[in-house]
């Protein structure tokens, strides 16, 4: 039977090994680019991802690492998606999250009773809600976050009651240090921890 000196990546096959799956990954700089870019066809796509990052360790079911072995497998890409995914010059080759607003999950709002809100724009409807005192409970990778305007006494003080956490302070989500600096008073040294923290998390995924 003759050699083939080919690289090739071929399905693989059901395996019972304990391989270990790579953790989530932060956003990289090249989605968080697409995801702002109004003329790009994933703007304002919150599930896009690529092989520098994304979710791995939550969406897996079992070994291999394909596609069909995630949560992600009832989506079809759609012809865009697919082209990237065979294409080894493309970042997403072999990308199996990858995905778009034409194939991939899609972002909604629900109210307490888990009935859905007629909204276009889901996101813009969240931040609303939460600036008129709501929670929002937000399902990202590998679990849920509870979210409120941390401005709003009532909002806090009523999370607190739900959580049953009275004294413990709560994480605080800003958008950058200037930000964050309205709020807390921070140091020379604390500025530049946070500042490490943002560039390494955005480089380790290159």
């Amino acid at each position: 039977m003759p050699h083939s000196h080919a690289f090739r990546i071929i399905d693989s096959q059901h395996s019972d090994a304990n391989t270990p799956i790579a953790a989530d990954a932060a956003t990289c700089p090249d989605c968080l680019l697409e995801i702002s870019n109004p003329n790009n066809r994933r703007y304002r796509y919150p599930f896009t991802n690529c092989t520098h990052c994304g979710p791995r360790l939550s969406i897996i079911r079992q070994v291999p690492y394909d596609r069909c072995y995630t949560s992600m497998a009832e989506f079809v890409m759609c012809p865009h998606c697919q082209a990237e995914y065979e294409d080894p010059a493309d970042r997403r080759f072999h990308a199996q999250a990858n995905c778009c607003p034409d194939c991939g999950p899609k972002l909604w709002l629900e109210d307490h009773k888990g009935q859905t809100l007629d909204s276009d724009d889901p996101l813009n409807l969240a931040a609303s809600l939460i600036r008129q005192g709501y929670i929002i409970a937000i399902k990202g990778l590998g679990g849920f976050q509870l979210a409120c305007n941390a401005t709003d006494a009532d909002a806090v003080s009523k999370l607190r009651k739900r959580k049953h956490r009275y004294a413990k302070p709560f994480a605080l989500m800003g958008r950058d240090v200037d930000i964050i600096a309205c709020y807390t008073q921070l140091n020379a040294t604390e500025i530049q921890a946070l500042v490490v923290y943002f560039k390494t998390a955005y480089c380790s995924n290159h």
